[in-house]
């Protein structure tokens, strides 16, 4: 059996949080909390804001968008908490063979990049290994974060595990929501 909650307020930019207790784990689950317009997609985008499938215990975000929206020039990294994912075994253009020798960043935010697999878009994984399924778990939870911002151009997004201390601002923020 599977969940699927909707949404029918349209949103162009906003704060949104989502304080988690326990999320499934296991092999076969795909735990996933996501932004989109389901009539324009990819062309108006897809924000993953917490996505993960099988045992992984790291959390991701991403964009998937129209083509011409690399990330790579747009994010400084001094100002990342995390880094970009990475694609290997993507079939090479003349020969057709699986290249698992090189790795390439998953950067391009195009659900058709060359070098990327198909709808991978622009990936980031935290820098801790506990903030998806069962480590977060027994970490009491946590809480998920976007900002988007489309004035100031960012979007950005953090998780906090419960066990780590969430921030006061953020406590704040959700009792009075």
């Amino acid at each position: 059996d599977s969940v699927r909650l909707e949404g029918k307020r349209r949103f162009e930019r906003g704060l949104f949080l989502l304080d988690l207790h326990h999320m499934p784990t296991g092999a076969g689950v795909w735990p996933a909390w996501w932004l989109t317009d389901e009539e324009n997609w990819p062309d108006n985008g897809e924000i993953d804001i917490l996505e993960g499938v099988n045992r992984q215990t790291v959390a991701k975000t991403a964009l998937h968008t129209s083509d011409r929206c690399s990330m790579y020039a747009q994010v400084p990294p001094w100002t990342r908490t995390g880094y970009w994912d990475s694609a290997t075994g993507i079939p090479n253009t003349y020969t057709g063979e699986p290249d698992f020798r090189t790795w390439k960043e998953a950067d391009d935010c195009w659900n058709w990049a060359a070098h990327q697999w198909f709808n991978q878009g622009c990936v980031t994984i935290d820098s801790r290994n506990d903030t998806l399924g069962k480590p977060m778990n027994d970490n009491g939870g946590g809480v998920y974060a976007l900002e988007w911002d489309p004035e100031n151009r960012y979007i950005r997004s953090w998780v906090f595990p419960r066990n780590y201390g969430l921030p006061s601002n953020l406590v704040d923020a959700m009792e009075t929501a």
